[in-house]
């Protein structure tokens, strides 16, 4: 058996190894061994397999605060602004949006890899191929189309559907032009110009005389009696006015008739 006087020159000797005052309190834990059988750890030391260590120092951005993500990593960003880490179950970024919703340092998982190509896109809103406004990169979806110009993008009007670039129908009907308010148009393929149908009957070029070939029972097209003007306006769309010249007596007589069935179409 040990005697008294060995051990307490034994104890002595380790309180005077970590109380070295050329060590400081860390330098005198580390490595000490700890548990049952040694030193209780303090300042934030941990035994591990009876031996104190310095714990890991945590991860901080520019202004030094931190905080657990879902995965348990401690980030910060660029601002010091805790965030979650790609797990998301803070809230702080939402997980596969493609973006990064918190504009920190740290990326969310679809930053990293995204579930789509984005693509510069138009809204198309009555469904009819093409959009208005501004294109802006997006990923595809339903409502967003390649093809922009729509001049009618309104799924609240009854005709905007037919109304877009590359329209080859011609119609008799025209419809209300959202930036020229009070203004009936028939430029239903957005081409800045109201365009007759070649299949139209021939407008009439003057009245009726008797050396115009137009005195027979042919029928011109004329513009309706309350006629449309302005600029791109041709007058003749949608009109179901027609002269006809008629020899009579051997004069040549001017009379107008309405064909409802027959309008003027243009595009």
């Amino acid at each position: 058996m040990k005697s008294a006087v060995w051990l307490v020159g034994v104890g002595l000797m380790l309180v005077a190894a970590s109380c070295d005052p050329d060590l400081s309190r860390e330098q005198a834990l580390e490595g000490k061994r700890c548990g049952p059988v040694g030193l209780e750890c303090v300042n934030g030391y941990v035994c591990q397999e009876g031996i104190c260590v310095a714990p890991d120092p945590p991860q901080t951005g520019a202004g030094g605060t931190t905080a657990p993500g879902a995965g348990g990593t401690n980030m910060t960003d660029a601002g010091g602004t805790a965030v979650t880490d790609a797990g998301g179950a803070g809230g702080s970024e939402a997980i596969g949006d493609g973006m990064d919703t918190m504009s920190s340092d740290v990326p969310d998982a679809a930053d990293a890899t995204p579930d789509c190509t984005a693509e510069l896109l138009f809204r198309d809103l009555d469904g009819d191929g093409f959009g208005s406004g501004e294109a802006v990169t997006t990923c595809p979806a339903d409502g967003w189309v390649s093809k922009g110009q729509d001049c009618l993008d309104d799924p609240a009007d009854s005709l905007a559907a037919k109304v877009h670039p590359e329209q080859p129908d011609f119609f008799a009907e025209g419809y209300s032009r959202p930036d020229q308010p009070g203004v009936i148009s028939f430029d239903y393929d957005c081409s800045g110009d109201e365009v007759g149908d070649p299949d139209n009957r021939a407008a009439a070029s003057d009245e009726c005389n008797t050396e115009s070939s137009l005195c027979s029972t042919f029928a011109a097209a004329v513009p309706p009696l309350t006629p449309r003007s302005g600029a791109s306006i041709n007058a003749l769309c949608g009109s179901t006015r027609v002269l006809v010249c008629n020899s009579v007596n051997s004069q040549c007589i001017s009379q107008f008739f309405e064909l409802p069935d027959q309008p003027f179409r243009c595009h």
